[in-house]
């Protein structure tokens, strides 16, 4: 007779293995599909060179939104999410409290934050110079 807690941690880890097993197979496919979808653009690049200036311009529209994008966002809205979903329960201070914990970070790691943050969002010191 097989041992009850044998068989549970067995009924556990099979599909924690074949977790691990099914995400090599789909990143294998999806280095496929990618390679596959290369080799089509290439060859459309390679036959017209108005698919390739249209395919370059694609290229340069989909690297321009990223993680930092959406990390970047996340951090300039926690504050106004957490007054809005902790001030009406009572929470007000949390705010004040962070903000004032903020003051006590040094200038220049603040500023290096803000160059980060800004960064991210595309905004560099050069298109602030072109603008002024």
């Amino acid at each position: 007779m097989p041992n009850p807690i044998t068989a549970v941690l067995g009924g556990l880890l099979k599909p924690v293995g074949d977790i691990f097993t099914k995400r090599e197979e789909r990143k294998l496919a999806k280095l496929e599909a990618e390679a596959t979808l290369d080799r089509i653009m290439a060859e459309a690049a390679a036959a017209d060179s108005t698919v390739a200036g249209q395919i370059a311009l694609v290229n340069a529209s989909n690297q321009n939104n990223s993680w930092k994008d959406e990390f970047a966002l996340v951090t300039i809205a926690a504050p106004f999410w957490v007054a809005m979903i902790l001030g009406p329960l009572g929470y007000g201070d949390v705010i004040t409290q962070m903000f004032a914990a903020m003051n006590q970070i040094p200038e220049f790691w603040q500023q290096t934050f803000q160059w980060g943050i800004l960064g991210a969002l595309g905004v560099t010191q050069l298109t602030k110079a072109v603008k002024r």
